[in-house]
């Protein structure tokens, strides 16, 4: 929904707590794992060269301030 893709390590650990498993059990199997990647990726600049630009955020015309 954000346009962000979640990096191979976060998909697992998110999988194991949704299948009910211990969180800190997780994070002691997976930390080093979690902590060495980039946990969100930009499906637009994944494997872009360093300092690519972004697309610019869709408007949606249909909605306002109150």
């Amino acid at each position: 929904m954000t346009g962000m893709e979640l990096g191979p390590g976060m998909q697992e650990a998110l999988k194991r707590m949704e299948a009910g498993e211990d969180p800190d059990a997780i994070e002691a199997e997976m930390g080093d794992l979690l902590e060495g990647e980039e946990p969100f990726l930009m499906p637009d600049i994944k494997g872009g060269p360093k300092g690519a630009k972004r697309a610019a955020p869709k408007r949606d015309e249909t909605l306002y301030d109150l």
